[in-house]
């Protein structure tokens, strides 16, 4: 517990095996520890993921700076993409320097994705859930990603809003660059915005499976488990459909209701001329077939 507060999973996830070892070995006799080993499975599979989560955030969440003008995301892309593509093969003795130790060791500022990705798949093998932790990752991918759009959606809200000139303000009139109209323009935006993050997430992404498939191999798994590039830019694809369908939806919406409200009075006219002959109308009178007598 004391090391997973301090957010070494590395060393928590040591000590968690070696209990579980020693109850399934050497103490599997005794019958009154069933609920301890019972309560150490639990907290084995809350550890995995924690750890899954962990991995989560360093693909999505990495290196998210302010949305700015001044700010290049395609220059951030590029220097990602150089640091993670400096040791693109990774070997055992690469992945043999992964230790209790050498994570105790890392302080905040030394943390980077490449540390924080071994040490969590190193925790993973420790445990013995490297296989199952990649679906588990994987069936999220969608969902990391429907969250990226929410999170730039709401920076571009706050930091940008929608992007006028001052002076156009001023005097109330409106510029149209480039073909992009006032309307167009925060789609367009976040359009931009969203492709920089995903390009981003996707090199991570793809590291990570480098990272992946060679902790797999070193604990002697068959890597046809993970998940691949094409599962990561088809759950793109998906969520930019579904943000597009959602937008068209809400601008018919509003353009629907902007047309209705410029023909209500005809419409409403109408309406009221139908009523009123509707009330003029004679009611029909039926003969009756019998006669009571």
């Amino acid at each position: 517990r004391e090391a997973l507060s301090s957010g070494r999973v590395l060393a928590a996830a040591g000590t968690l095996q070696a209990a579980l070892a020693t109850a399934q070995t050497t103490l599997s006799h005794v019958t009154a520890l069933n609920a301890t080993r019972q309560h150490l499975e639990a907290k084995k599979r809350e550890l995995v993921l924690v750890i899954v989560r962990r991995l989560s955030d360093a693909v999505y969440r990495s290196e998210r700076a302010p949305l700015s003008r001044r700010v290049s995301a395609r220059r951030r892309t590029a220097l990602l993409l150089a640091e993670l593509t400096k040791s693109s093969e990774v070997t055992d003795a690469y992945l043999q320097d992964i230790t209790p130790e050498f994570e105790a060791s890392l302080s905040e500022e030394d943390s980077t994705f490449e540390t924080t990705a071994m040490i969590s798949l190193e925790a993973l093998g420790v445990l013995e859930q490297l296989k199952e932790a990649t679906e588990k990752f994987k069936v999220q991918i969608q969902n990391e990603l429907l969250e990226v759009i929410d999170s730039v959606s709401r920076r571009i809200i706050e930091e940008v809003d929608i992007e006028l000139d001052p002076e156009c303000e001023e005097d109330g009139t409106t510029l149209e660059g480039e073909g992009v109209t006032e309307t167009g323009r925060p789609l367009a935006r976040l359009v931009a915005c969203l492709g920089e993050e995903f390009r981003a997430c996707g090199a991570r992404n793809r590291r990570l499976l480098q990272l992946w498939r060679a902790a797999l191999q070193k604990h002697k798994i068959s890597d046809s488990c993970l998940h691949t590039e094409q599962h990561y830019w088809s759950a793109v694809q998906q969520v930019l459909q579904l943000l597009l369908t959602e937008y068209l939806e809400i601008e018919s919406v509003n353009l629907f209701a902007a047309r209705s409200s410029s023909a209500c009075a005809e419409v409403g006219a109408d309406l009221r001329l139908s009523d009123y002959f509707a009330k003029k109308k004679p009611p029909r009178r039926r003969t009756k077939l019998f006669k009571l007598t």
